[in-house]
């Protein structure tokens, strides 16, 4: 049985995903630097990708894809056009897809 927030994430749920890497500390990094001082809650969420550890900064979740894209347009604009890589944004993923990127228990 998996533990944590992403193990109780409602199935039916969004999310929006903000960042993934494959170390940890970059992301616990920009939750410090421009996370810390919003009204939000994030997760940072150990999945596998091609049989590796990747992590996933996250926000929600969302009763609705609307409500998801709703909470990406009130992050100011440093957090939904500020990503470190050019043309990046947040993006809304379904609770499902998270639930197949968790590593098995």
């Amino acid at each position: 049985m998996r533990a944590g927030w992403e193990a109780a994430l409602p199935r039916g749920s969004y999310v929006v995903q903000l960042l993934q890497s494959a170390d940890m500390a970059p992301l616990q990094g920009y939750i410090r630097s421009r996370l810390s001082r919003l009204d939000v809650r994030p997760h940072i969420v150990e999945t596998r990708r091609g049989g590796r550890a990747e992590y996933l900064l996250l926000l929600g979740p969302y009763a609705s894809q609307g409500q998801a894209n709703s909470a990406i347009s009130k992050l100011p604009k440093v957090v939904r056009e500020g990503m470190p890589w050019p043309g990046g944004q947040p993006w809304v993923r379904t609770s499902t897809s998270i639930h197949k990127m968790l590593p098995d228990p």
